[in-house]
């Protein structure tokens, strides 16, 4: 690791945390990133120095409050390549700002008949609030297949994709079992000249690369503050302003209102009308901070570096006689590799490797669909970052290797 990665690896306090007696091997980057020492610090500061609500405060401590506030939506425009088409929202995660559009837009929009498309490879935040969505609005809803080795769409599927009841497409940017990216500039492209919305979740794409709304052009762009190395508990909803500008409020309350009477309320324009109650003023504070960090990196070197880490945890799982990974990661380029244990629980693998202080995940993975289409219920994620090193995976090859001893 040379020094530009080591300073950025020395960033993370959480690093330096001993596990079971172990350094700590930390690879569920996939779940959540790690806070680096500027955003930890902004939000202490926050709480410190000016902590108090924002938009209604006249005072000094709220005006500095919003100021923060509002200049963090500035940078989430700035950081998705966006202009003055698009509105920033924030909500309390990727997961609310689907509800978000599966209530306000959708049921402005869309009528009885229309056909939502997703894909099987979708994590359940994008496929249950469709679910709800075409169960309240007696809509279709339809998936596209992935091919039951590679995990990709199937060709067949993305070549004939579009019905006539077609109305929105929503996919996710990168899978969260394989790392897989559908072929969305070419989809979206289609979806454009078919007159169909298009929904794009890109929580685990953010942190690795990040595509410029004016590129990729599509109705909506969602991610997590706490995947892209900020606080937990906000939401970037990056939407079309001239979408949502007719659309009812997702939640009712204060702080969206122009007046208030009590048979009825007029509400207040973008992007206050979809920001109810008091937000996460600190978590909005920290994602400042996580965007300036991570925008300032040397992101050739670092994301070489995070794929040099994939492609080495790759090659050694690849030596175990025992381990089956699912998808293809060597296509796919993937920081997220998926594996299971030839007659070994995926629990009792995680139990095993957290003895040599490695933290992975395992599970459905909120992907259950995409699971069933690769044969399993259940397995085990090691997802890398750009603090990640080799004897990290070193630390997962020697508990993979207790756990082949202890079950053989």
């Amino acid at each position: 690791m040379n020094r530009h990665l080591s300073a950025i690896r020395a960033q993370f306090p959480l690093l330096q945390r001993k596990m079971r007696g172990a350094p700590l091997a930390y690879l569920d980057n996939a779940a959540t990133a790690l806070k680096p020492k500027a955003v930890i610090e902004a939000v202490g500061d926050y709480y410190a120095r000016y902590g108090v609500s924002v938009h209604r405060g006249t005072y000094q401590l709220s005006e500095e409050a919003t100021t923060a506030y509002e200049e963090t939506r500035q940078h989430c425009i700035r950081f998705l390549g966006g202009n003055d088409d698009y509105v920033i929202i924030f909500t309390r995660g990727a997961t609310e700002s689907i509800n978000l559009i599966a209530h306000s837009f959708i049921e402005h929009y869309l009528r009885a008949g229309d056909e939502i498309l997703l894909s099987e490879c979708e994590h359940h935040a994008n496929i249950v609030p469709w679910q709800q969505a075409a169960a309240r609005q007696r809509l279709k809803l339809r998936a596209l297949k992935v091919h039951a080795q590679s995990g990709a769409l199937l060709e067949e599927e993305l070549a004939s994709w579009r019905h006539p009841a077609t109305r929105l497409l929503t996919l996710t940017a990168m899978s969260n079992i394989t790392g897989y990216r559908p072929p969305l500039r070419r989809l979206i492209s289609e979806a454009q000249q078919a007159g169909i919305y298009t929904v794009i979740d890109g929580a685990q794409e953010a942190p690795h690369s990040w595509r410029p709304m004016t590129d990729l052009n599509c109705d909506f762009y969602l991610f997590s503050a706490h995947k892209i190395f900020g606080p937990t508990g906000v939401g970037i909803l990056c939407a079309r302003r001239s979408l949502l500008e007719r659309c009812p409020p997702f939640l009712g309350g204060g702080n969206i209102i122009l007046r208030v009477e009590i048979e009825q309320s007029s509400y207040r324009n973008l992007p206050a009308r979809f920001e109810a109650g008091t937000p996460n003023i600190a978590g909005v504070v920290g994602l400042q901070a996580a965007l300036k960090w991570y925008s300032a990196l040397d992101h050739t070197t670092a994301l070489a570096h995070e794929q040099e880490i994939a492609n080495y945890a790759l090659k050694e799982l690849q030596k175990l006689s025992r381990l089956h990974i699912y998808g293809d990661p060597v296509t796919f380029k993937s920081p997220i590799i998926s594996f299971n244990l030839a007659n070994i629980h995926p629990h009792d693998v995680a139990a095993i490797v957290d003895q040599h202080g490695v933290a992975i995940r395992v599970g459905h993975h909120c992907a259950q669909p995409y699971l069933r289409a690769l044969g399993s219920d259940s397995v085990a994620r090691a997802s890398f970052s750009i603090y990640n090193q080799k004897s990290d995976v070193d630390q997962l090859l020697e508990g993979l290797a207790h756990a082949c001893e202890l079950f053989n």
